[in-house]
């Protein structure tokens, strides 16, 4: 019978925008009616125009014939296309081990997601980089050699997406620094690795012994 539309999640007349009568088909227009919205028979409220100040929660409130009231709350959220963010870093020629490089992703945008590029790829976390809580702030330390290329920062919310222009990261390697220690794995296995190797050596080399002499050694003390 009636429907009356509300700016916000509470019952203020003072934010009604807009109220239909069933019996008299007539809109009665509210305080919060800025002429760019229609309301219609069935109870819908369209919105012409729509700018990012329409965020934010509708109240509707609907009597049926028997003078009960339904209200129901919605939230409308309204996105803009984002702009080209800009790629800043603290040095773009670093030195692998001695360095440390930091990223910022530069933009006027709010409301908005960022994530980095490598290589025109998602950027795989390391446990040399960390992210600010807002993710427009990457920090390298140390850098190695294997960071040379080119990073980007893209901006996006649901509706559209950009990117940075590339910045090329040069990694240059200092021969006087020490070279980092492997790991106790990496030794682990080099020395299987050799000890390995010499008693293949030690093997061959006492077969060939054996077949030289004529191979007179009994079995078992070949075995």
């Amino acid at each position: 019978m009636v429907c009356i539309w509300y700016k916000g999640e509470k019952i203020d007349s003072n934010l009604r925008i807009a109220s239909y009568t069933a019996h008299t088909q007539a809109v009665t227009l509210g305080p919060a009616y800025s002429q760019r919205e229609t309301m219609y028979p069935n109870g819908s409220l369209l919105f012409q125009k729509v700018t990012l100040q329409d965020t934010g929660y509708y109240t509707l409130v609907a009597l049926d014939k028997d003078a009960e009231s339904i209200q129901v709350t919605g939230q409308l959220r309204v996105y803009q296309p984002v702009g080209k963010p800009a790629l800043q870093a603290s040095n773009a020629t670093v030195t692998e081990h001695k360095d440390a490089l930091v990223l910022t992703c530069l933009t006027n945008d709010r409301g908005i997601s960022i994530r980095w590029l490598f290589k025109n790829q998602i950027l795989p976390h390391k446990h040399r980089m960390k992210l600010s809580q807002d993710n427009n702030i990457l920090t390298i330390d140390p850098v190695r050699r294997e960071d040379t290329g080119s990073f980007q920062c893209e901006v996006f919310n649901p509706i559209s997406s950009s990117k940075s222009d590339p910045l090329k990261l040069d990694v240059q390697y200092d021969p006087t620094l020490p070279s980092p220690g492997l790991s106790v794995g990496a030794m682990a296995g080099i020395v299987v690795g050799v000890l390995a190797g010499v008693a293949l050596v030690a093997a061959l080399a006492y077969f060939l012994y054996v077949r030289k002499t004529g191979g007179s050694m009994k079995l078992h003390i070949l075995c």
